[in-house]
């Protein structure tokens, strides 16, 4: 983004910050599909195809189990945390 379109875009009380100082970044993972002990179970596992169609997220398209989320690097998040996808569609964010 060029300095013009800075000055055009950004409200003049805002200041530039990189997203690690001011949050935490926390990638997850996907529990082996091998396994189907880890799926369909009481845990919402939102993939990007899922973030940013709507503002708030609730239930996911499909669900893991506890012992998927203990096997694998998934992350299991707070209610009021901010979702923003890194991979596939980039830059989409829905609020869990």
């Amino acid at each position: 983004m060029t300095e013009r379109m800075d000055a055009l875009t950004t409200p003049l009380n805002w200041q530039k910050v990189r997203l690690g100082d001011i949050a935490e970044i926390i990638g997850g993972g996907t529990p082996s599909t091998q396994i189907t002990s880890f799926w369909s179970g009481s845990i919402n596992w939102f993939t990007p195809t899922e973030i940013g169609i709507t503002k708030y997220v609730y239930k996911s398209q499909r669900t893991i189990t506890p012992l998927g989320l203990k096997k694998s690097s998934t992350k299991l998040l707070p209610i009021g945390t901010i979702l923003l996808t890194s991979r596939a569609s980039i830059g989409d964010c829905a609020i869990l």
